[in-house]
């Protein structure tokens, strides 16, 4: 469901070497290349149980995990490591690097991820950044963070061996796929047009469209997100 096939759409076109605008008031893909991208996902949509576009990662690794699962294979899901656990759902998953159809490796990835921020209205800022520090710290990330259940971000972490046998490899497993990720746009207008433009994609992998009408749409979307009020 939105935003995700939006990310999808991203990071094909990605792999593909020609990578979405991110900064600019203009096309958000040549139209050669996100025909190409829709095409690909409207020809896998066909072969879907048509809940999947309803579904986020949580709700597929959900149907994944779950004993009798007939669910295989999430192709381009974003990781989510409680799942990767033993004990944690009837079926421990495994997390890998994406499959690519560009030939350069698994490059391209939309990166998704929540960060650690402070506000500037804390009545406590200056203990709020001593923990952000803190909590983002190597050590702390491989150690108490990661026990805890949480999902490190540092690379120290990533690269521990006790983190990524309690997690069947899945740090090292994927980590080529976050080098070489792609940063989705951020300017002002973006969060409008990603579920905007997701919705439209979603719409046009739904009722299997001509693809040049849907990425008109999504360029269309894109161009107006730069002029939306701020």
């Amino acid at each position: 469901r939105p935003p995700h096939s939006l990310m999808c759409f991203f990071t094909l076109a990605a792999d593909l070497g020609r990578p979405c605008a991110v900064e600019s008031p203009s096309d958000l893909i040549d139209p050669d290349t996100g025909e190409t991208v829709f095409e690909m996902l409207r020809e896998i949509a066909a072969l879907l149980d048509p809940e999947c576009l309803t579904m986020d990662p949580i709700a597929v690794f959900e149907k994944m995990a779950e004993a009798g699962s007939r669910i295989a294979c999430a192709p381009l899901i974003y990781g989510y490591v409680p799942y990767a656990t033993a004990g944690f759902r009837p079926n421990r998953l495994f997390f890998c690097d994406m499959p690519t159809v560009g030939g350069n490796g698994p490059v391209g990835s939309a990166l998704g991820g929540t960060g650690i921020a402070v506000s500037a209205f804390s009545a406590a800022g200056e203990e709020a950044i001593d923990f952000a520090y803190w909590i983002a710290s190597g050590d702390v990330q491989r150690g108490l963070y990661a026990a805890a259940g949480g999902q490190p971000g540092h690379a120290a972490a990533w690269e521990d061996e006790a983190v990524n046998v309690a997690t069947g490899d899945f740090y090292r497993g994927t980590r080529a796929t976050l080098e070489g990720a792609w940063v989705r746009p951020r300017h002002d207008g973006y969060m409008a047009f990603q579920q905007a433009a997701s919705d439209r994609l979603n719409e046009g992998l739904a009722g299997r469209q001509d693809a040049p009408r849907v990425v008109a749409d999504i360029n269309r979307l894109f161009r107006q997100s730069f002029a939306a009020p701020r």
